[in-house]
């Protein structure tokens, strides 16, 4: 059903028809932002063009703050899966070591996969947050005497909203559990590996296509392997109730988040979003972002192999040890997180996920309930 769906919605981007239902869809979304949000029936054009104008203001804002929060996460990252005290390790020991090699081995293909995930997962929260409390600043802003001040709203507390949006926890201390998880699904497919093992670029594409399905597809009933490494839990959102660890991460940090009292507003706030991470928009625009960044991570191993091509043979070595890989992973891992999101072929790629702007705005219009009877339809 999902590939049906998404066969349905690329062909539906396709030509200048989409981009006459675009507008439509929007207009008609706008309408009912304003009629359930505000009790009016109808919006004039000055509030329209305000609202859209708000709109892409809160999308630049997004950008904002992920550049502020990726270089966290890469320190969080590189202290979890820590590159420089496997080299040093081996720098002290002094000579060859199975072991402590086999570690960085593992280590370095982990943290590069961490990074990728850990940039699409909070490009998707920073959108999620930052378009829902922009939707509440619509109508906490309105020009007064318009139909949309005439229509009133819940005015949310500056308390509420730095609580919302505050994302230092995960930033220090959340990403445990989806460094673990991808740990484990890397020691998995290339544990046994030796050093001399070798590759051709489309061979460590196909392992990591691999690795990606231990942690993006639903484990099968009764694997508990994958429910011990971070796939439990999550519910809802076709899964039957248990998400593998990447669709289950932003799940589990609203639990982290701790008690919320009973009408607190805050409570609305998280229950709304997750709503959004069980649904059918949520689930294909995580699919779109991490096709970007990983075709993007493609692309940069295959200029790897590029300049170790022979001069003037003008084709790619037929393979490589996994020896040789190390290094060259080791040095792609360091541009994923980069805060400087314009020379972030990542962040660039990730951003421009075909039905990224869709969602946002799906949630900015508070229209996530209604993706299955009108979106996707």
């Amino acid at each position: 059903m999902r590939s049906r769906r998404r066969f349905l919605f690329g062909a539906a981007l396709v030509g200048g028809a989409y981009i006459a239902y675009t507008v439509y869809r929007q207009q008609r979304q706008l309408q009912e932002l304003f009629s359930e949000l505000f009790g009016v029936a109808t919006v004039d054009a000055s509030e329209e063009a305000r609202a859209r104008e708000h709109f892409a203001e809160t999308q630049r804002e997004c950008e904002r703050m992920l550049a502020r929060e990726l270089p966290k996460a890469q320190q969080q990252l590189a202290r979890l899966l820590n590159t420089d005290a496997c080299l040093q390790s081996l720098r002290v020991q002094g000579k060859f070591d199975q072991a402590r090699w086999n570690e960085l081995k593992l280590v370095t293909i982990s943290r590069a996969l961490a990074e990728v995930y850990v940039g699409a997962l909070f490009l998707l929260k920073i959108r999620i947050h930052i378009n829902i409390i922009a939707r509440h600043y619509l109508a906490e802003t309105a020009i007064p005497g318009s139909a949309v001040a005439a229509g009133g709203a819940t005015r949310l507390s500056e308390m509420t909203k730095a609580r919302f949006l505050r994302l230092d926890p995960l930033c220090v201390e959340g990403l445990d559990a989806l460094a673990a998880a991808v740990r484990a699904a890397v020691d998995a497919h290339i544990g046994g590996l030796t050093l001399d093992s070798r590759f051709s670029c489309e061979e460590v594409l196909v392992l990591l296509t691999r690795i990606r399905g231990d942690l993006e597809e639903a484990p099968p009933p009764g694997d508990e392997n994958m429910q011990r490494n971070g796939g439990g839990g999550g519910g809802g959102g076709g899964g039957g109730g248990r998400l593998p660890p990447v669709r289950a991460f932003l799940l589990r940090t609203l639990s982290a988040a701790g008690g919320v009292a009973q009408g607190d507003q805050l409570q609305a706030l998280l229950s709304e979003v997750q709503e959004i991470l069980v649904s059918e928009p949520f689930h294909l625009v995580l699919d779109d972002v991490l096709r970007a960044a990983f075709d993007e991570l493609g692309l940069q191993l295959r200029a790897e192999y590029d300049a170790l091509a022979s001069p003037g043979a003008g084709a790619q070595p037929t393979a490589l040890p996994i020896a040789k890989l190390i290094p060259r992973v080791r040095k792609l891992a360091k541009e994923i997180l980069k805060g400087d999101l314009g020379n972030n072929s990542y962040a660039l790629a990730m951003g421009g996920a075909d039905s990224l702007a869709d969602f946002c705005w799906l949630v900015y219009a508070g229209w996530c309930d209604h993706a299955y009877s009108s979106y996707f339809s």
